[in-house]
Formats: structure tokens, sequence, C-alpha cells
């Protein structure tokens, strides 16, 4: 989208906050059984788990950005598992599945760029710029969270928000030299 309005795009990448990892924690998945342990098979686009087993596709979803793969197999292959209490221990009525994530060409073709140094320096930048307006916002106004819901409350609010920042910063810088 940003590439059809001849616009070049610089931004952060998402952290990385291991969210999957302590889900499968929750759920009693050991490391051998996440999802990244399974393989594709692109021949019969089926994903095959540690143990051999196959797990059909079962539809997808399409996302801003990608498009996720689901895949699941048999309960009657999961139940009989030696290692389904290190796998699914949870799923009885249905079988393990997995995700496979493709990401979109025009993010492959971001995230590339972003490793670029000429990308990174100019992100850099936005620190001298954006970062303490979010941070005053946040801290002196404390807008940590939006009150209202719907896309037209939260753009009120913020522009509120924006508009106090602003006066507040014009008083600052206009008036504070005449009264000293």
């Amino acid at each position: 989208m940003a590439k059809e309005k001849d616009i070049d795009l610089i931004a952060g990448g998402r952290g990385s906050n291991n969210v999957s990892g302590r889900q499968y924690q929750k759920r009693g998945v050991t490391k051998e059984f996440e999802s990244g342990s399974f393989r594709y098979d692109k021949a019969s686009n089926s994903m095959i788990c540690p143990k051999g087993k196959t797990l059909k596709f079962d539809g997808k979803e399409r996302l801003p950005g990608r498009t996720n793969f689901k895949y699941r197999a048999g309960a009657e292959d999961c139940n009989k598992c030696p290692s389904k209490h290190n796998c699914c221990p949870e799923a009885a009525k249905k079988g393990r599945s997995v995700i496979r994530r493709k990401l979109h060409e025009d993010v492959i073709e971001f995230k590339e760029k972003m490793q670029k140094e000429s990308a990174k320096l100019i992100y850099k930048k936005r620190g001298e710029n954006a970062e303490f307006i979010n941070a005053c916002i946040k801290e002196k106004f404390k807008l940590r969270q939006f009150r209202l819901r719907g896309v037209r409350k939260v753009d009120i609010e913020l522009a509120f928000a924006a508009l106090a920042y602003n006066i507040m910063r014009w008083f600052r810088l206009r008036w504070y030299p005449a009264l000293a």
C-alpha cells in the first residue's frame, strides 16, 4: 500500500516477546514438539510431526501481511502416539494443529530493506523527533490506554491529547522567555 502511494516506509520491527514459547509451556508442549519442529511437505501440502505422523491441510486465513495455513492431525493418531503427553496433552477430541505462516512479498521486501544500514540510520533519527512526544503524552496526560471505543472516538481522544501537547509546547516556547 505504501509502495502504491510512493511512500518509502521506515519502521521498527516487532519485538521478540516469546509469547508462543510461554503458550507452549502453559499447554504442556515440550521444546521437541513446538511448531518449528514440524516439517512441511510441499508435494502433499501437509506437515510432518517429529514422530512421522501427517497433519493434513485444514484451511487458510488471510491476514494483513501474511497468510496462515492450518494443518491438523487426526485425533486417533494423536491419542495412540506415545509422545502425546509432550506434544498435545490437552487435545483429546481433536488432534494436534500447527500453523505455517507465509509472509507476503511486500513484507519480505520491507524486512530486507530494514536490515540495511541506511534504513537503520534513518530509523534511529525517529527517537529525536517522535519518542519524546509519545513519552510526554503517556506520562503527563496518563494516556497509556484509550478510554473510548471505536476508531472515530479514539481519533478524537488522540486529537485532544495532541492539541493539549501542542498548546503546552507553544506556551513554553512563546511565553516563558517573555516572563523571565
